[in-house]
C-alpha cells in the first residue's frame, strides 16, 4: 500500500492468488509419502510450518497450523481487498457518488464470488489452508455486506438502528482478545444452562449461542458507556 499504486497492487494480489493456488494444488509435502497436496497431512503449507516452526503448531500433534507462514501470503490479499474497498469509499463525492460506489462494490463482490465458485473444483474453498478460493469467497461476501451497509447508513442516512452494531464494532479487537481471558460461554451457561437443558439439542445450542453473544455484547456495552476503547 505504501509503495505501489492501485493497479500494481491489484496485479500483485492476482499473482499471489494464482501462484498460491498452483502451489497448493500441485506441490505436496516432501515428508509425507503419496499424500494428497490438498489434505491436512500432505499440503505444502503444513510442511513449511513444520520445517521452520517445529513443536509450535496447533493441530495433529504439531503437524499443521491454520495460521502459518505460507498461508500469510493469501491473507495479505484478504487485507488488500479491505484496502481497495476503503480507498473506493474514501473517494470524494465530486469524483464518484455514493450510489456509484455501491454499484462498484456490488460488481466487485459478484466477480469475487463467481471466481470462487468456478475455481472451487480446482482448489476447494478451505479456511485451514486459506486457499485462494477462500479469499475470493469470503472477500466477495464481505464486500457485498459492506455495499449493503454503506448504502443504507452512508448513502440513505439510516443510522439509528446501527447502535447495537456500533457497540461491537468500536471494540472489535477487545472482544476478540477478551475471549481468551473471560469465559463468556461459562457465564452464559450459568444463567441459561437450565433452560437449555430442558430443550432438544438443536434448540439448546441456539440458546447457548444466543446467550454467548448477549454476554459479549453486554460486556462491550459496559466498555462503551465507560468510553473505553482498544485501538491500534
Amino acid at each position: 500500500y505504501v509503495n505501489f499504486g492501485v493497479k500494481t497492487r491489484a496485479w500483485i494480489s492476482v499473482a499471489i492468488l494464482v501462484g498460491y493456488a498452483l502451489l497448493t494444488k500441485y506441490v505436496g509435502a516432501p515428508d509425507v509419502v503419496d499424500a494428497d497436496p490438498l489434505s491436512r497431512e500432505g499440503n505444502i503449507v503444513g510442511y513449511i510450518d513444520r520445517l521452520f516452526m517445529p513443536g509450535r503448531l496447533i493441530y495433529d500433534n504439531n503437524h499443521f497450523d491454520p495460521e502459518g507462514l505460507l498461508s500469510a501470503l493469501p491473507a495479505v490479499v484478504t487485507a488488500m481487498l479491505g484496502v481497495f474497498t476503503g480507498e473506493l469509499i474514501r473517494l470524494p463525492k465530486e469524483r464518484m457518488s455514493g450510489e456509484r460506489k455501491t454499484l462498484w462494490m456490488i460488481a466487485g463482490a459478484a466477480v469475487l464470488i463467481v471466481v470462487a465458485l468456478l475455481a472451487k473444483g480446482f482448489v476447494p474453498i478451505n479456511k485451514m489452508l486459506w486457499s485462494s478460493t477462500f479469499v475470493c469467497a469470503v472477500g466477495g461476501y464481505s464486500v457485498a455486506m459492506m455495499a449493503l451497509f454503506y448504502y443504507l447508513v452512508d448513502v440513505r442516512g439510516w443510522q439509528k438502528w446501527t447502535f447495537v452494531f456500533r457497540v461491537v464494532g468500536m471494540n472489535s479487537i477487545t472482544i476478540y482478545m477478551a475471549q481468551q481471558i473471560i469465559n463468556f460461554g461459562g457465564i452464559s451457561r450459568y444463567f441459561l444452562g437450565g433452560v437449555a437443558g430442558l430443550c432438544s439439542e438443536p434448540w439448546a445450542e441456539v440458546i447457548n449461542d444466543a446467550g454467548f453473544v448477549a454476554v459479549c455484547w453486554l460486556f462491550l456495552y459496559f466498555l462503551y458507556r465507560q468510553k473505553i476503547f482498544l485501538k491500534i
